[in-house]
């Protein structure tokens, strides 16, 4: 009997699925020694042929054999719900089920980054040197255009002397060392530039960073852009906050929820029960919650989480669809299932961009006992401002539709945003709270200047410039360390970095743009707000990819208008904490302030939020425990009606769930009780 052979009689013996394990150890109590690795890749195999069906159940692989020549098998309404109670409960247990080996590999993993890393040279590394001669005082004062632009030259410069290294190297270990080195100088820099939103693709717009060589393209417009972005005159100033007398003073925070129900799984709960639905894409669900506080108040004053699964039967389908709210089986398979969370990201951001703008004119009675007239003063969302699904690609390819809905959304938001605040008076600030930061911006900006002050020698240098060093944490410390050395600073805020939409294009449309202007680097400053300009050079672009059908005119819109300032901010009142990770905060830009008055706007959005957290202490701690060695929390700041919004999120996507599992449950019980 073949290998094959044998295996699916195991199968069809056992009446239940099987894991691969499973499977081995039948094999070995009938004295066929297979290995484990050898079962699965042949459990796979009779998988990919149809003979057998393939799926987990909890964390495990398992496989069957389908009985299609039995008669069907039908369940009770009272089966169904013992499976469904069945796996609820195993979904809990889940969540305990790492094993002890799974928990070392995940703190070797983690201890490498924070634990030996990132506090160690902290602590042994940049504080001792900061702190000798107030150094970290002289490293503020810097004027942040200045040593942006040189930090950037150095960068390159750095990076091309290790491409001469490795090319006259011809030792294989310092090869693959310096290999490793240049890799990461080529992430650095592209992630320095884009924070200060100077585009590094396509490569010969600013900069070019190639395998051979790396240089700044054309300097007059990446100092342009620097001059365009950056507002502040040093690296990190004292601020003094001032109160903000309003009465009653609102804030809302908005959070998204997502998940996801697979048909096919909601029937598959008994381990038995098998059908080809498995395979069907899920019902993705998305939901946002407006959180309205009082700042000063304990409690909520309320919380927006329309529509509700009562609110679903006023609903038609392509309203949904259109809305953001759904993606069904019948849009997914359009995609390819790498795409799906991709499409959903999008779809999630257009129904938080909704409920941000519906905060001006909420309906009636969902204030409570404010008048649905009272404007709040803050709006902030949990996560960035900018839509995540963003390139130029992602609006013209597979989800097209789900891209152009965010899109519109946020550029409603914009409307919304310059019609309710001039630039020297601010009503409404729409912000973003980003809690965890990939960016490694100011660590970059720090080493450098400190190897240029002679304050680290080579080897420090690049064991610092290696490690993952979050801005959040960073600054942190620095903060912290400020505070230590100079008691009576209040307040304290980086420089602000205005980051338009624009620079995170890409692609062709933004070189062709570019390329298409007669005149220097202030010529395609201008260019780069100018809609008709982008919506030619789209619609050319659309043309070649053979997407003429597509309307160009939401892109362009959010190319020439969409900018965010943002920046980090002290908490004052948080002293003694070690670990901590500060929020990015981002305030959207109004269209109308241009130049000295977006200066003028995005300082004073700065002092406001300033004063939301000096005065108001208006925020929360997330604690997260990683190790339980040398680092025993680390926390994340967070807005307190953004965390109301998120904790309430979570509570309606549960409701959500059992929502639509109890729906999909009695419609597929309904069509397994009908006999053929």
């Amino acid at each position: 009997m073949s290998a094959e052979s044998l295996i699916l009689e195991i199968l069809k013996k056992s009446g239940r699925p099987l894991s691969a394990k499973e499977v081995q150890q039948i094999l070995k109590r009938t004295g066929q020694e297979f290995t484990y690795y050898w079962v699965k890749l042949n459990l796979d195999k009779l998988a990919s042929q149809g003979l057998i069906v393939k799926f987990r159940k909890g964390r495990t692989t398992r496989y069957a054999v389908l009985k299609s020549d039995s008669a069907p098998r039908f369940v009770t309404l009272d089966e169904f719900i013992k499976y469904t109670t069945s796996d609820l409960v195993e979904r809990e247990a889940l969540g305990k089920e790492l094993s002890e080996a799974e928990q070392k590999i995940f703190e070797r993993t983690v201890s490498e980054w924070l634990e030996l890393d990132l506090i160690k040279i902290w602590n042994h590394v940049l504080k001792p040197r900061l702190t000798d001669n107030d150094n970290i005082l002289k490293f503020i004062s810097q004027d942040p255009m200045s040593l942006i632009f040189q930090t950037l030259k150095e960068l390159i410069n750095l990076y091309n002397n290790l491409i001469l290294r490795f090319r006259n190297t011809y030792d294989l270990r310092a090869r693959t060392e310096m290999w490793k080195r240049l890799e990461d100088l080529e992430r650095i820099i592209r992630e320095f530039a884009s924070y200060v939103g100077i585009p590094t693709v396509p490569s010969d717009i600013t900069i070019s960073i190639k395998k051979d060589k790396a240089q700044i393209v054309d300097e007059a417009l990446v100092r342009a852009l620097l001059k365009e972005n950056i507002s502040g005159n040093q690296i990190i100033e004292p601020l003094i906050p001032k109160e903000l007398r309003i009465n009653p003073l609102i804030s809302v925070g908005i959070d998204g929820t997502r998940f996801e129900v697979h048909a096919g799984r909601v029937l598959g709960r008994a381990a038995w029960l098998l059908h080809p639905t498995m395979a069907i894409a899920p019902v993705i669900i998305n939901a946002a919650v407006a959180s309205w506080l009082e700042v000063g108040e304990e409690e909520p004053l309320c919380h927006d989480p329309r529509p509700t699964p009562e609110d679903w039967a006023d609903y038609t389908h392509y309203k949904a669809i259109s809305d953001g709210l759904i993606l069904t089986p019948r849009e997914l398979s359009k995609y390819p299932e790498s795409i799906w969370k991709r499409a959903a990201e999008a779809a999630m951001n257009a129904v938080e961009y909704r409920k941000a703008r519906e905060t001006i004119k909420p309906p009636p009675g969902v204030l409570g006992r404010l008048s649905s007239a009272r404007l709040p003063s803050f709006v902030i969302l949990d996560g960035r401002l900018f839509p995540y699904e963003h390139y130029v690609d992602d609006y013209l390819h597979y989800h097209h539709e789900q891209v152009k809905i965010a899109i519109q959304e946020f550029n409603e938001l914009l409307a919304v945003n310059d019609a309710y605040n001039s630039p020297y008076n601010p009503t409404i600030l729409f912000c973003g709270l980003v809690k965890r930061s990939h960016y490694e911006f100011f660590k970059v900006l720090l080493v450098f200047w400190m190897q240029k002050e002679g304050l680290l020698n080579d080897e420090e240098f690049w064991k610092v410039l290696s490690c993952r060093i979050p801005d959040g944490w960073l600054l942190w410390k620095i903060f912290s360390l400020i505070s230590q050395i100079r008691p009576g600073v209040q307040m304290l805020v980086t420089f602000r970095v205005r980051k338009p939409f624009a620079s995170m294009v890409q692609g062709d449309p933004l070189k062709d743009l570019l390329d298409s202007v007669e005149g220097g680097a202030e010529e395609k400053i201008m260019a780069l707000k100018d809609q008709e300009r982008w919506k030619e050079q789209l619609e050319k672009y659309a043309q070649k990819n053979n997407r003429p059908m597509i309307d160009m005119t939401p892109y362009s819109v959010i190319c020439a208008k969409g900018r965010v300032a943002y920046f980090f901010c002290d908490v004052p009142h948080l002293r003694g904490y070690e670990n901590i990770l500060l929020p990015r905060f981002e305030v959207l830009l109004p269209y109308s302030a241009q130049s000295q008055t977006a200066d003028a706007f995005d300082k004073i959005a700065a002092e406001k939020i300033a004063a939301l957290i000096y005065f108001h202490k208006n925020w929360a701690v997330f604690h997260k425990l990683y190790l339980q060695r040398e680092i025993h929390e680390t926390a994340m700041v967070v807005t307190r009606e953004v965390n109301s919004s998120h904790e309430y999120a979570n509570k309606l996507g549960r409701v959500y769930q059992m929502a639509v599992i109890g729906l999909l449950e009695k419609a597929l019980i309904n069509l397994l009780s009908r006999r053929p």
